[in-house]
């Protein structure tokens, strides 16, 4: 009996100890069954940081703080992606530079076991478009966890007005055009602040006859400058389709200046104007977009103008 008790004892104590290997994982660890624990990663909630889906002003970036945290293994890597393709090295710095821009980038030292990153993006192109933006992080055993953001483009919607300018030659008090209000204005005053005016007429050419000596070319005033559409707008910019002051802003920093310059004043002025020219024109901080819509010829009373759909 005694014998057959101390057997039993040891298949006992034997099967205990197989049951206790069969259980212990080969290395880190696990969810308590056997099956390995994947990383965690999250956007941490704090301001001036995108932690959701959010609206940024296109041609900015914007940041997200990135948490990374181990599960059974040590991390290896975050990779950044926008609408499933990784997201180019130029568009995006890490710590503010302190980490090469590498994508996916490895993770190392302390931060193996866990870190908060910054990452500055600048958004994609566009208006009232929508991307995006996936963050995944891995691990030494392949596993994976990833969180996202959509980040939607926008501007600052335009408002479109029509303004009037009349040959400098004609009545007095004409000859500017406030780009603001669409009204005519002089362009002459004692008191330069009481003609508000981003751009005027250049009258008429005495050499020519009465009938034709209208010049029909334009220039700024107070500061303000015109520049031609060109340099790296697209080929399909249109002044219709112009829908945000960014876009503006876009022409006119990519645009051409003008060439040519008025033999008596200085002022650097246009060719003489067609029905569809389109120049932008900046003042101080303010930056607007003008399509010529219609010009106006009479005959020996300098009563001619031009009419301008007006962007700003």
């Amino acid at each position: 009996m005694k014998k057959l008790l101390l057997q039993l004892t040891g298949w006992v104590l034997l099967g205990t100890l197989f049951f206790t290997i069969g259980c212990t994982p080969e290395d880190g660890g696990t969810d308590g069954g056997g099956t390995p624990v994947p990383p965690l990663v999250s956007l941490v909630v704090e301001s001036g940081f995108v932690s959701d889906n959010a609206e940024v002003e296109a041609g900015t970036e914007f940041k997200v703080k990135l948490r990374v945290q181990t599960g059974s293994s040590e991390l290896r890597s975050v990779r950044i992606t926008e609408e499933g393709a990784n997201l180019a090295t130029t568009r995006f710095t890490i710590n503010n530079g302190a980490i090469a821009s590498n994508n996916p980038f490895l993770i190392t030292g302390t931060s193996k076991t866990g870190a908060t990153y910054e990452i500055a993006i600048q958004v994609h192109e566009g208006f009232q478009t929508t991307k995006r933006y996936s963050f995944e992080i891995s691990d030494e055993r392949n596993l994976t966890d990833v969180v996202f953001v959509d980040i939607t483009t926008k501007g600052e919607p335009v408002t479109t007005i029509t303004g009037v300018l009349l040959n400098q030659a004609g009545p007095a008090g004409q000859g500017g055009l406030d780009l603001d209000t669409g009204m005519g204005t002089g362009t002459v005053s004692t008191n330069p602040t009481s003609v508000n005016a981003e751009i005027r007429d250049m009258g008429i050419d005495l050499s020519k006859p009465n009938a034709t000596n209208w010049r029909q070319q334009i220039a700024g005033m107070n500061s303000a400058v015109i520049r031609t559409i060109g340099g790296s707008m697209p080929e399909n910019f249109n002044f219709d389709n112009v829908q945000f002051r960014e876009q503006i802003v876009a022409a006119y920093d990519s645009g051409n200046d003008l060439t040519l310059t008025d033999a008596t004043t200085g002022l650097k002025i246009t060719s003489p104007l067609k029905i569809g020219d389109t120049f932008t024109v900046k003042r101080d901080d303010k930056y607007y977009l003008i399509k010529v819509t219609k010009i106006n010829v009479t005959t020996n009373d300098n009563m001619d103008s031009y009419e301008f759909s007006i962007k700003r």
